[in-house]
């Protein structure tokens, strides 16, 4: 089994366990929309280099918020730093802005011996996690 099919199954199972429809989370053979809790999650595959070799990897990634355009420089400055003092906190976590100007929150990682209690950690995290700061950044900061 290669490294996508491995990841495929443990997804499966996962969705299997978690009471989730993986025929209808699963979007096409790359990419799954999944709902776990109150957080919306994304899994899919990319590809990376590492050392001149290209690999593949998963990200579990979620959107946050959206972030308005027009925050403003003492707004903007004030959301980063919050997020720095956060993301130090973090294992493993990390804050990004995908190309909507969404804030999400995300893991990403290489295949190569994902097994599955890994992967239901990094899904438990991002949803436990990414719903508990979607929350807490709208409020502190007014988002």
């Amino acid at each position: 089994m290669d490294l996508k099919q491995n990841a495929r199954a443990i997804i499966k199972r996962f969705c299997d366990e978690k009471g989730i429809i993986e025929s209808d989370a699963k979007v096409n053979d790359e990419l799954w929309a999944i709902r776990f809790g109150s957080f919306s999650m994304q899994v899919y595959f990319f590809q990376y280099t590492h050392f001149n070799e290209v690999r593949d990897g998963i990200a579990i990634e979620g959107v946050l918020t959206p972030l308005p355009s027009n925050l403003g420089f003492e707004k903007e400055a004030e959301l980063f730093k919050k997020l720095l003092r956060i993301h130090r906190a973090l294992v493993g976590v990390k804050f990004a802005i995908d190309e909507g100007n969404n804030l999400i929150f995300s893991i990403t990682r290489g295949l190569n011996k994902l097994d599955y209690d890994e992967f239901n950690e990094i899904m438990e995290t991002i949803a436990s996690q990414g719903d508990y700061y979607d929350d807490t950044l709208k409020n502190e900061l007014n988002l």
